[in-house]
Order: structure tokens, then sequence, then C-alpha cells
């Protein structure tokens, strides 16, 4: 045949051979063997456990001609496929816990088929209780273990100084980190926030104002001040002012701190006492972060 070209199906391993003559009768013979490639196949199988594979990968055996390439979703989720895979088994990279799943699978010359699919579980299970700090500047708060499932020995580690590693308490509002390695050296890392229970400063400044007092000089209750709670944000009383009910100014005190006994109203007026009767305070308050408040209210006076 007179031809430029010869297209020839084939349906089995054969050798095929070629003569090729030119105008004057020169001839050229050539030959190829031809064998029939078996479609190409990735398979994957099994359960694993996440932090065992973490580093490693899941193996996927490829049968074919490289380079191979392979698409693959995690729990019904596609993928990015890989190109360019050279060697088998390949270990694909496991980032989470899930279904791992093969969808598409190409070698050098056809698109071949996939088999299979492999559980990639984590049986390293930590569940906490957590009490949130009543006000931003309470220590009342606390983080109790209270589910651990994995493989024991565990070496548990906090990002503060803890006593007993399943329960921490007298905590502030902050971020706690945790740290625990099982007996198979797998790591769980959890960072747990504490938000306080409120940020409103005069409702978490532990502020005591009596509302009645007795200067007899008994010792008890004998002056009018300003009393706070441990860890409160004040930082001094700007001024305290006690009046009478027709508005006149009978005490006066200016720039001291809370919670002493020896400053503050004893009930009497330019040194004379006064006689039983309900006062109006007003009281100005600073607080450490620069913001103020103005209290007022009513003060009884008893003998």
């Amino acid at each position: 045949a007179v031809t430029d070209s010869i297209r020839e199906s084939v349906t089995a391993a054969t050798q095929y051979a070629v003569t090729v003559t030119d105008f004057c009768g020169k001839s050229s013979v050539a030959a190829v063997d031809i064998n029939i490639q078996s479609t190409p196949s990735a398979t994957l199988a099994g359960t694993f456990n996440l932090c065992e594979v973490l580093n490693t990968g899941i193996p996927v055996t490829l049968e074919g001609n490289p380079p191979w390439r392979l698409m693959y979703s995690i729990d019904d989720v596609e993928q990015a496929p890989i190109e360019n895979i050279i060697s088998t088994p390949f270990f694909l990279s496991t980032p989470t816990a899930g279904t791992y799943e093969l969808t598409v699978f190409n070698d050098a010359f056809c698109e071949g088929f996939v088999v299979g699919s492999a559980e990639v579980e984590t049986t390293f299970i930590v569940e906490t209780n957590l009490t949130t700090p009543s006000c931003f500047n309470s220590a009342d708060g606390s983080i109790e273990v209270t589910q651990l499932d994995a493989v024991p020995p565990f070496t548990i580690e906090w990002s503060i100084d803890t006593e007993d590693d399943l329960f921490l308490d007298n905590l502030t509002e902050g971020t706690y980190t945790l740290s625990i390695t099982d007996g198979d050296g797998c790591l769980f890392e959890e960072v747990i926030e504490l938000d306080a229970g409120s940020d409103d400063l005069i409702a978490c400044a532990a502020i005591y104002i009596p509302n009645i007092f007795s200067p007899n000089s008994d010792g008890i209750n004998d002056t009018f001040s300003v009393f706070i709670g441990e860890g409160s944000p004040i930082q001094n009383v700007i001024s305290l002012q006690v009046y009478n009910r027709w508005g006149g100014l009978m005490y006066e005190q200016n720039n001291f701190l809370p919670n002493d006994s020896t400053v503050g109203w004893r009930g009497d007026f330019r040194g004379t006492p006064l006689n039983p009767d309900v006062y109006v305070y007003k009281i100005n308050i600073a607080f450490e972060d620069g913001s103020t408040v103005i209290m007022s209210g009513d003060i009884t006076l008893v003998r």
C-alpha cells in the first residue's frame, strides 16, 4: 500500500514488523514488541491510629507505570491531587482523623481504578470541666480533667505549676495550656481560655460601705469609711464627703487608702458629736486602670 502512516489496533501481545520501500525500490524493515498492560490500580485499606501515622502516613499500593497521579478525599471532602509519584507503596499524609478514600488514579499511560478505603482514628479522648472566675480580678476559677482515654502511663504538663494535674483551682482569667503524652508517645495539646464571669469594675471591686455605724468608742464599728476585699482593683479613695439632710457638709477626707480604720468619719462635726440621724455620703474612688467612680448613699449614725 502506498501510505504515509499505518494505524493498527492492538488486542494481544505480539510483535509487529513493517517494511518501508521508497520510490527507488530501497527497503527498510523495523520491528516492535507490543505488550498489553494490565489496568493500573491503587489500593488503600486498613484502620490506623492517628498519632502513630501522623509523621509517616498510611500506605497506598500502586500498580502500573510511574509516574502516578492520585486523588483522594477525607470524610468525602476532596483533597488536592498528588502528582509525579514514582515509588510504591506511597505513604499518604494523615493530618486528621477520618475516612480516607481514593477517588482518581492514573499511571503514565492509563486511567486506573481505586480499591478500598482506610479509617484513621484517634483514641486520645480528653474532656475538661471549666469553672470561670466570677470576676476579672478573682481567683476562684478551676479546670478539672473529667475524662482521659488513651494508653497509659501519662505525662501531664500545664503551663503553670500545679499540685494536682487533674484539678487546678484558684485560677484567674487567662490562657492555660494542657499537654498530655500517653504510653505510645502520642501527644495531646489543648489551649484553654478562662474568661471572667464579669468585667464590671464596680461589681468586681469588692467594695464595702457600711450603711450604719456607732461611734461610741467601743472599738466596734466606730468609723464610717471605705473597705475593700482582697484583689480589689481600687487604687485609693479620692474623697469622702458626708452631708446632713439639709445639704450641709459634715465631714470631708481626701486621698486615703481604704481599709484604714484610723481614717474616716467618727460621727462629729468640728469635734462635736452629732445626734443619731441619717446622713448622706458621696465617695469618689480611683481604680488601678485610671478610671474613677462616684458612689453615694445613706449612712445611719446610732449611739
